[in-house]
């Protein structure tokens, strides 16, 4: 009907009949006579499935348009009619929404119909402008006017603002060269920029550009915000920074504007900074800067958000910038846009503009708020922001000239509607050159080469705010040449990097006031970088890129670094010694002595040194130190010269002579000050601080320091030896006084006091050798020990006389004038007791051996007894009793007088005891040689010193004069083994010995060593003193020669006699431990071993201990002690514990690894195992390394078997699957399981080659063997994983998708045509179907990768893998089978597909994913009535009804068909089940039913007669069976009984008999109209999935004659979900079918072929019925 009615008008509307195509069922605008509208009908569904529209469209309205244009010619304007109707399409075309069409027609000024693409939209009012209209309508061709912009833009008719620009701009300048997100790179660059850096940057470009005046102006206005580039650009019509310099942009400087990081100065060494980056800073303040220069403007929107849309060969796109020529841009389009930039510093922007405007329209929160796009950063300004940002700046504004030559003016201004001062002000800074003499000028340029050149200038400053004027005058001197001596590494890296050894100073000539000046460090700009130094500096410094700081940073070993080093250590102090010289010109100019402007030098000179750099901050002071050493050789310091006050010279610091005296008299002062000028010395004057400073510079030796300090004067005595005793006495006659020779002995002896100060010229003692000591002989002879000089007591002066040893105290006794001394000036007596107490000066305290000795000297016949007695009290008096040991004053026994000395070795006998005697005696011997004197105290005035103790203290006082002599006793006398054994005892029974005593005893060969020699001589005795003995019952033997240790019980004495304590510990650690070690013991040894072992466990004891058991733990721990049973040592973290059940069987062999037996075995018994923490399999990472040990014995090429490798794996597998650990034991490295292939027959054909260990990861369960034998190798049966193991790793043990494909492909290929014997093809299919079956399993994971990938892996097959039926022979090409060669659900073969076999219908999903193809299933929903409950006697009935039991069954009907069936019921269940029943058996049957001749008392009724009774019978049977049970029967027929099982298969396709049978019982259904018996009938339909291509017609037209909506139902959602494939399905039965027809012929094939042709009706049939559902 659609088609017959297609385009005939039939449709009525408006009294008119109208095509379909000329109707709308709804329509927003009148279109007559286009379209015309039909009235609101019931029919609307109708007419829409005819093909009438529903509601006009854009398509609809664009055609109207394009028909209206049609009928003009090509310049042909429109009637007024058609621009009416054109106007309202065009409104309801943007009404209905546009999707962007480039044939769509627009309707022009000159009411003519252009294509959109050629058309511009006036929306800045251009066309109104008489002075222009003309030339523009020659360019442009306008929409009409009466289009509302608004429709213009949802059109998206191009704006002629846009047009305009698109056509003006500069098409060569290329924005945002980088690929990269430009975003992101000027967020990192704004990350290293302060705001605030924006006016350095412009200042630095404006000076590279070669720039004479920049000035910064806030504009506060706004401006229109029509005619703008872009409707979004009005937002930038407000406040904004302008920049301005008088010089003019290239082109490299615009491209580099867009180049971030690849600025045009980079390559240029001469220029400051780089466009590229610095420029970048205005993002912090905008998101669309733009520019004036020269002949262009540009704009920048790296946001692609604000400049207008331009059209691209890919369509309309924003760029990141654009620019356009300004004469270009005359009128009005953009004159809002451009009107910030007119009679802003001098532009018109009419023509060429000779400057450099740069307008940031500052990012506010008014027009952030009409933004819909993030800003490129979140800074939000206010404008007393910028305010206060421009007024803090101007200071470094005004320095920013000093280095800059080519800028001489900077202005900031402010302007603004607001008629205040704050918003109106303005500041500047103009620099011009000092107007000085001639001469002076001369004299400052005396020496420069073109290299260096030094100005002096004023910088003066004027402010609106203040009405005041400030100048400043500067000296500056810059420099641009290496220094002589620089490395030529050093200029490989300057050239490399594109740096310039540029430098300068600046020195303020008009000096602060409050002395608040401090130097900034400058690259050509002022750098935040603060020096301390008291002037500027400039230098091509390497600078981070937001010049905040240096670049390199404290990385020593970076380019930068290195170079800023060179600047600050090498490059500018020599600068700026030259810049010292030329201050020195310009401060001292005219300081002469005839001049009339003369000054005082003094001042001069402390103004001079006030720009001398002293404090510099810590990156400077290697600055501070080369200049400082660089002064040494240039002139730089100005000093007094002839008569003071007269005239200063300018010398280098080699030849300056400092001044340092202090408190000297005027006299001497001034006599040495002018004696030294006389001799041409130069005199300079500075600061203490200096000449610090000056010291510690010139440290180097070649570096010479010179100052008049007492090092000077010390010079001068030191030159001439007599000068004090020419000055002091000429002729016996005195030339100056007394006080002034003790003022230059107190200046120059005052340095002794001074402990801590570091003289620069004597390098230790600065008075020694100088002739500084008075004697009383009246010589004067040098400090030091050339001649020694005393000072004596009272006592000792009238015993000798001495005086060529004595000094003259009276000269420093006497006190000194006051004015020469104060309490801040050490006097000569303290001066003299230092000398005196210091041997160092040769002056000492006569000493008792030099008083002895000038006594002996001037008494040679000895003391007098006069002379003896006063000795004697002398020597009561004296603390050093020993030093007058050479006076003969001791009288022993036999009344002889010996020297003193004699008593300390002697035995005072009046008091010993018999038993001191008896020790005495044995001692005898060796007290005689011992050089101890005996005598009797009371012959020797009983003087304190020799007094012995009571009786009780003589075993000690034999003790301590041993202890004292034992010194002096000759190397060659050996101590008897009797005389030791006395010794020993004497020693342990004296507690009353003193510490020094027994540390002198401690000397004595007396103690018994673990000497490896045993005899009885006495060569094992040993002394105390440097020896050891052992802490606690441990022994040393057998342990190895142990001379050193002493072998013995009396340890209470040992540590105070010298020797030290030796714990088990240390004695193992450094003694026993080199020694076994260094296989100088032999742990083979038994005597040693078990001497090893013994010390082993008493360590272990110690250990034990938990107080002071740390170290003993420690040594166990982490010292190579434990014995290996290979004779190795080893720490205990390096050995294992041989009682783990896992270690000794995967290290069995490595007998390195584990401790000796029979240690362990002594250990194990001591139950001290736990201090030795050996490791086990619960250490921290020994099953790795136990893993890795495996892995290297994998590695052994090894022919016997088993491999070495296979128990310790097995062991470690083991354990691995008992235990928990944090390894990734699936990583393919880990070849550590030994490896399986099948090897029983047929299995063992094609197996893989594999290693003999594989990881877990590649080896396989056994139970896959059948999927993957040829491709995989296998775990052991007693290696597969653990449970626990398999939850850890799920994917162990299961092969790879791919392999099990793979095995596939080789079962087919080329296992299956060799396989013929019948056990071999059975095998083949077991593990045939076992693949099919791990397949389908795969299937059914939905989510995995492996199911994901399974369709395209079974893909990759180049051979037909499928075998379709179990009853194949696999070793035939054609039993095998293409996945596109099948298709499921499908009752017999047809043209293309094969029947699935039944086989392989579990494996549904593998075939599915192969490429089988199935009939989709369809859900359905069947609701089943309630049924009735079955009651006891019910139950009763049934069991009589399915058994047919006559006699026991009452049952009173007989139901009889054909072929004798039969079937006996009851009729009260059947009239009560159905009404029907009830009525046939009180009507029709009852008529015709006749009693049972067998038994009369059953009606029978004959059903014979009724067509098909056989199918009836079946049919009828389950109907009955259905009223007894109110059950669908799940038979086809009566019950089939278990005997009968096995006898009753009828058919061979019992699906089929189903769905016949499900069929013939729906008719009987719908005939008894039971809805319940249909609705069960339809479940088993659907729920059982019964439809398939084969049947689902004939159930379709089962269900539409006995009314079963739910099967009917389900048979089309079936037929819908797979048209695909039944359609190939029935195509290829119509091709067999139709080829089967051609293959008959003859006279007995006629029935045969119009029962196919029948058949094949019915297929097309079924065709057309497919074709109409879909």
């Amino acid at each position: 009907m659609k088609e017959a009615l297609n385009h005939l008008p039939w449709i009525l509307a408006d009294g008119a009949l109208y095509p379909v195509d000329r109707v709308a069922l709804s329509m927003s605008l009148e279109l007559t006579p286009h379209f015309v509208q039909i009235k609101l009908s019931g029919l609307d569904d109708f007419f829409i499935a005819m093909g009438v529209r529903e509601a006009i469209g854009q398509a609809d309205l664009q055609g109207i348009v394009s028909k209206i244009g049609s009928q003009y010619g090509k310049d042909e304007p429109l009637s007024a009619k058609d621009v009416e109707f054109v106007i309202k399409l065009l409104k309801g075309i943007a009404f209905e929404g546009v999707n962007e069409s480039h044939d769509l027609l627009i309707l022009t000024q000159d009411n003519r119909l252009c294509n959109i693409l050629d058309v511009v939209y006036d929306n800045v009012g251009v066309v109104d402008d008489a002075s222009n209209s003309e030339d523009i309508n020659q360019t442009y061709t306008f929409a009409n006017s009466q289009i509302i912009r608004s429709v213009a833009e949802t059109l998206k008719i191009p704006m002629y603002s846009t047009s305009f620009w698109h056509d003006q701009r500069d098409l060569s300048f290329e924005p945002w060269a980088q690929e990269e997100d430009i975003l992101v790179r000027i967020r990192n660059i704004l990350n290293d920029y302060d705001p605030s850096s924006i006016f350095v940057e412009f200042l630095q470009n404006a000076a590279d550009a070669g720039a004479t005046k920049c000035s910064f102006m806030l504009d506060e206005r706004k401006y229109g915000d029509n005619k703008v580039l872009s409707e979004k650009m009005a937002v930038w019509q407000g406040p904004a920074l302008l920049i301005y310099n008088d010089a003019e942009f290239s082109e490299d400087d615009f491209n580099a504007l867009c180049k971030l990081g690849e600025g045009s100065k980079r390559e240029d060494s001469r220029k400051i900074g780089r466009h590229g980056v610095g420029f970048n800073s205005v993002y912090h303040f905008t998101d669309v800067p733009s520019v004036v220069s020269g002949s262009y403007i540009g704009f920048f929107d790296p946001l692609h958000e604000y400049l207008p849309e331009l059209k691209t060969p890919n369509g309309y796109a924003r760029q990141g910038g654009q620019r356009c020529k300004i004469v270009n841009l005359q009128g009005p389009a953009f004159s809002d846009q451009l009107e910030p930039y007119m009679e802003s510093f001098g532009c018109d922007m009419k023509s060429h503009y000779k400057g450099t405007i740069f307008r940031i329209p500052l990012r506010m929160a008014d027009n952030q708020e009409k933004t819909s796009r993030k800003s490129i950063t979140n800074n939000i300004w206010e404008l007393s922001q910028i305010r206060k940002m421009l007024r803090d700046w101007a200071e470094d504004g005004k320095l920013g000239m000093l280095f800059l030559d080519n800028i001489m003016n900077i202005e900031i201004i402010g302007v603004s509607d607001n008629p205040s001062d704050e918003c109106n002000f303005s500041w500047s800074a103009v620099k011009s050159f000092a107007n000085e003499k001639p001469h002076l000028n001369r004299a400052l340029h005396k020496g420069n080469d073109p290299s260096n050149v030094t100005r002096m200038f004023d910088i003066r400053t004027s402010s609106s705010s203040t009405l005041m004027t400030e100048s400043q005058r500067w000296l500056v001197h810059t420099d641009v040449e290496y220094p002589p001596d620089t490395l030529q590494a050093v200029k490989d890296l300057a050239t490399t990097n594109r740096w310039r050894p540029c430098s300068g100073v600046a020195f303020p000539l008009n000096w602060p006031k409050n002395n608040s000046f401090i130097g900034k460090l400058f690259t050509h700009l002022p750098t935040p970088i603060m020096t301390g130094l008291p002037f500027h500096i400039h230098g091509g410094f390497a600078l981070m890129s937001n010049r905040k700081g240096l670049a390199g940073g404290t990385d020593t070993m970076s380019s930068q670094f290195k170079w800023n080093e060179f600047m600050k250590r090498d490059c500018l102090p020599l600068t700026a010694v030259t810049a010292m010289e030329k201050l020195l010109i310009w401060q001292f100019w005219g300081l002469t002595v005839n001049s009339h402007k003369a000054r005082d030098i003094g001042s001069a000179i402390t103004a001079y040194y006030k720009y001398w750099p002293t404090n510099p901050r810590t990156d400077f002071e290697s600055f501070v130190q080369k200049f400082s050493r660089s002064s040494h050789s240039h002139p730089v310091h100005p000093v007094l010269a002839g008569d003071p006050g007269v005239h200063a010279r300018f010398m280098c610091g080699r030849d300056v002579v400092f001044p340092e005296l202090d408190h000297p008299t005027i006299r001497i002062g001034n006599l040495i000050c002018k004696y030294e000028r006389t001799k041409g010395v130069g005199i300079g004057e500075c600061s203490p601080e200096i000449q610090a400073q000056l010291r510690s510079d010139w440290k180097d030796p070649k570096l010479r320091f010179s100052a008049m300090d007492e090092d000077y004067i010390r010079n001068i005595i030191k030159e001439d030896p007599n000068f004090i005793p020419e000055k002091v006495m000429k002729n016996g006659e005195q030339r100056y006084s007394i006080d002034d020779v003790r003022w230059i002995l107190e200046y120059t002896l005052r340095v002794i006091l001074e402990t801590k100060r570091k003289l620069s010229k004597v390098p230790v003692v600065p008075v020694i050798g100088l002739h500084l000591l008075p004697m009383m002989d009246n010589t004067w002879k040098p400090l030091g020990l050339f001649s020694p000089c005393y000072t004596a007591t009272a006592e000792m002066r009238s015993l000798i006389k001495g005086e060529e040893y004595l000094i003259d105290e009276s000269i420093f006794a006497s006190a000194i004038s006051t004015t020469l001394s104060s309490d801040m000036v050490p006097s000569l007596e303290q001066i003299f007791k230092k000398l005196s107490s210091d041997d160092t000066y040769g002056i000492t305290q006569l000493p008792p051996t030099k008083f002895t000795s000038i006594f002996n000297s001037e008494n040679p016949n000895g003391p007098t007894e006069d002379q003896r007695e006063r000795l004697w009290r002398l020597l009561e008096k004296s603390e050093d009793f020993d030093a007058y040991g050479e006076l003969p004053i001791l009288k022993t026994l036999n009344g002889t007088m010996v020297p003193l000395k004699f008593y300390k070795n002697g035995i005072e006998i009046s008091h010993l005891t018999y038993m001191a005697r008896s020790n005495a005696e044995t001692l005898s011997s060796l007290m005689v040689d011992l050089g101890l004197i005996v005598f009797d105290a009371l012959q020797n005035y009983r003087n304190p010193s020799i007094i012995r103790v009571t009786e009780e203290a003589t075993v000690s006082m034999i003790l301590k004069s041993i202890a004292v002599s034992c010194a002096t006793l000759p190397n060659s006398r050996v101590i008897s083994t009797e005389e030791a054994e006395v010794l020993r005892e004497m020693i342990k029974e004296g507690a009353y010995l003193s510490n020094p005593e027994l540390e002198s005893l401690g000397n004595l060969r007396i103690w018994s060593s673990w000497s490896a020699v045993d005899d009885n001589t006495t060569s094992h005795l040993i002394p105390a003193r440097g020896s050891f003995f052992m802490e606690g019952e441990y022994s040393l033997e057998h342990l190895g020669d142990d001379s050193d240790v002493i072998r013995g019980t009396y340890r209470d004495h040992y540590g105070a006699m010298g020797a030290r304590p030796l714990t088990v510990v240390t004695a193992a650690e450094s003694r026993v431990m080199p020694r076994l070690l260094d296989n100088v013991l032999d742990c083979n040894e038994a005597q040693t071993k078990g001497a090893y072992i013994k010390m082993l466990l008493s360590i272990a004891r110690v250990a034990s201990i938990k107080k002071g058991g740390h170290r003993a733990r420690n040594f166990l721990l982490s010292r190579r002690f434990i014995l290996a049973r290979d004779g190795t040592f080893h720490t205990t973290q390096e050995l294992l514990d041989p009682s783990d059940s896992l270690l000794p069987v995967v290290f069995e062999g490595e007998t390195s690894k584990f401790p000796d037996s029979q240690l362990w075995q002594r250990i194990s018994a001591s139950q001290k195992c736990s201090l030795f923490m050996l490791r086990d399999s619960r250490s921290t990472g020994m099953i790795r390394e136990c893993a890795l040990h495996v892995l290297d014995l994998t590695g052994i090429d090894s022919t016997t078997l088993p491999h070495p490798a296979k128990v310790p794996a097995e062991a470690l597998i083991r354990h691995i699957y008992q235990n928990s650990d944090d390894i990734s034991w699936m990583n393919p490295d880990w070849n550590i399981v030994p490896a399986e292939v099948a090897s029983d027959s047929p299995y063992s054909m094609c197996v893989p080659e594999i290693p003999a260990f594989m990881s877990f990861s590649g080896l396989v369960d056994p139970s896959y063997r059948d999927v993957c034998w040829t491709q995989c190798a296998f775990f052991s049966e007693n290696m597969k994983p653990s449970e626990s193991f398999r939850a850890r790793f799920p994917s162990v043990g299961k092969p790879k998708l791919r392999a099990v494909i793979q095995h596939l492909s080789v079962i087919v290929e080329d296992l299956s045509p060799k396989w013929v014997t019948l056990d071999d093809q059975l095998a083949l299919k077991v593990s045939l179907f076992k693949v099919y079956k791990f397949l389908e399993d795969i299937s059914k994971e939905s989510g995995t990768e492996d199911a994901a990938n399974l369709k395209s892996e079974l893909a990759k097959l180049h051979v037909p893998f499928i075998l379709n039926g179990d009853d194949k022979d696999p070793s035939l090409s054609e039993s095998w089978s293409w996945p596109n060669q099948l298709m499921l659900d499908i009752d017999n073969d047809i043209e293309m597909h094969q029947v699935v076999h039944n086989k392989l219908k579990p494996y549904r999903g593998f075939l599915v994913a192969a490429g089988v193809e199935e009939m989709k299933d369809v859900e359905a929903r069947i609701e089943v009535p309630e049924g009735r409950d079955q009651c006891y006697i019910g139950k009763l009935l049934l069991n009589c009804f399915e058994s047919q039991d006559m006699l026991n069954g009452f049952m009173d009907v007989q139901f009889r068909f054909a072929n004798g069936n039969q079937i006996f019921a009851h009729k009260v269940v059947l009239a009560n089940s159905n009404e029907r029943l009830s009525r046939q058996f009180t009507g029709l049957w009852a008529e015709h039913a006749v009693p049972d001749p067998s038994n009369p008392k059953v009606d029978l009724i004959d059903l014979s007669n009724v067509r098909e009774s056989d199918e009836t019978y079946e049919a009828f049977w389950g109907l009955i069976f259905y009223f007894y049970t109110n059950r669908l029967i799940s038979t086809n027929g009566p019950p089939v009984l278990l005997f009968e099982q096995t006898t009753n298969q009828t058919h061979d396709d019992p699906w089929r008999d189903r769905v016949q049978y499900l069929m013939e019982l729906l008719c009987l259904a719908d005939q008894y109209q039971e809805s319940r018996l249909k609705a069960l009938i339809a479940a088993e339909i659907v729920h059982g999935k019964k439809a398939k291509h084969s049947n689902v017609f004939n159930i379709r037209k089962f269900a539409m004659l006995y009314s079963s909506n739910d099967i009917k139902g389900y048979c089309e959602k079936y037929l819908t979900a797979n048209t695909s494939s039944v359609r190939t399905y029935l195509n290829g039965e119509i091709q067999v079918q139709r080829r089967l027809l051609m293959k008959l012929s003859g006279e007995g094939s006629i029935e045969k072929r119009e029962e196919i042709g029948e058949y094949i009706k019915e297929l097309e049939e079924n065709l057309r019925e497919l074709d109409s559902l879909v």
